[in-house]
């Protein structure tokens, strides 16, 4: 990670070098993420009344990273930073976002140690899972399409549901899908999703059975989903009593997904019997460069025949998050990169 001596050569000085791997390594590091984080919680905890001020701010985070005081100038960048992290955190994009950052394939033992929070970018508050890791090949492991890394929301559990929302693809190749009466399986999970894959070019609902189980496609539809169209979706799974839109009450169950991208019309995948799930977890995936979901409405189940009730309909969000810890966190990790502190001996 770090420059080192030339092993052939006697070096009597260890050169205070950058090198790629280095900035890499150190600013996306799950472990020195962390830290960051943590130094930054610090720093306001150990300012306390005087957090308001960039200025105690900065020298005290200063003062526990390097043991000294910031000159003029790095006082003065440094709460013009602090301003600007501010204020780009505070304008955060609407909707949930997901984004790989990590390639498909991981050699085997990295795959194993990695966080899943490490692996992709996904809404802060939600619980990441790794998902499905196989077909190994020279001690490594791959990313399954079917069964890829998901984050499940912390509080909605609902065995019948309807979701509404609007995705879209930052870059063909991008994968994204809804996991319904899911359950965790160490790092794995179990249950029901419903997919859009860009570069295999279908929408799909897939059962996820058992971790040492590969999924099964139960129904598909070949589809392009485009990068930078919209795709609107509606996703109805009942199993009970509902009345229909004249008010007879009728046992239902099934699974329908309605979607139309961009102009086109509406197209649809149906299951009619609901195959065996062990959980009511709900999940989003999403895998690629880019991945987002937009005005997330999640409601009650109901007969197919009558009409949602908008009013009983929530919002999915991600969970809101400090401003002021993150900007800190940000200026946490570039001390934490500093030459002056990596090659104190």
């Amino acid at each position: 990670v770090l420059d080192q001596a030339n092993p052939e050569q006697s070096v009597g000085a260890r050169a205070s070098t950058t090198v790629p791997t280095q900035t890499l390594t150190l600013m996306n590091s799950s472990f020195v993420n962390r830290q960051a984080a943590r130094l930054a919680e610090r720093t306001l905890r150990d300012v306390g009344v005087d957090a308001s001020t960039d200025a105690a701010l900065t020298e005290h985070m200063f003062q526990l990273v390097l043991q000294r005081a910031p000159s003029a100038e790095e006082a003065s960048l440094a709460q013009a930073f602090l301003e600007e992290q501010r204020a780009a955190f505070r304008e955060t994009m609407p909707g949930l976002h997901f984004a790989n950052r990590v390639p498909d394939r991981l050699q085997l033992n990295y795959q194993e140690e990695l966080d899943a929070e490490a692996m992709f970018h996904g809404p802060a508050g939600w619980e990441h899972l790794k998902g499905d890791w196989s077909n190994e090949y020279n001690d490594t492991l791959e990313s399954q399409r079917l069964r890829g890394p998901v984050a499940l929301h912390p509080e909605h559990a609902p065995l019948e549901a309807e979701l509404s929302f609007t995705i879209s693809f930052r870059a063909r190749g991008d994968r994204a899908a809804v996991l319904l009466r899911g359950s965790e399986a160490g790092t794995d999970y179990r249950g029901l999703s419903v997919l859009f894959d860009s570069g295999a070019g279908e929408v799909a609902i897939v059962h996820h059975k058992h971790p040492d189980l590969p999924s099964e496609v139960l129904v598909r539809r070949e589809e392009p989903l485009p990068p930078g169209e919209t795709c609107d979706v509606n996703i109805l799974l009942v199993d009970g009593e509902h009345p229909d839109a004249g008010g007879v009450m009728e046992e239902v169950e099934g699974l329908q997904v309605t979607y139309s991208v961009g102009s086109q019309e509406m197209r649809a995948l149906a299951l009619d019997e609901l195959p065996m799930t062990r959980g009511a977890r709900l999940g989003l995936s999403g895998w690629g460069e880019g991945v987002s979901f937009h005005s997330v409405q999640l409601g009650a189940g109901r007969h197919p025949s009558s009409r949602p009730a908008t009013s009983e309909q929530r919002e999915l969000l991600p969970m809101a998050r400090d401003a002021e810890v993150d900007a800190l966190t940000s200026f946490a990790l570039i001390l934490l990169n500093t030459n002056e502190f990596l090659y104190v001996e």
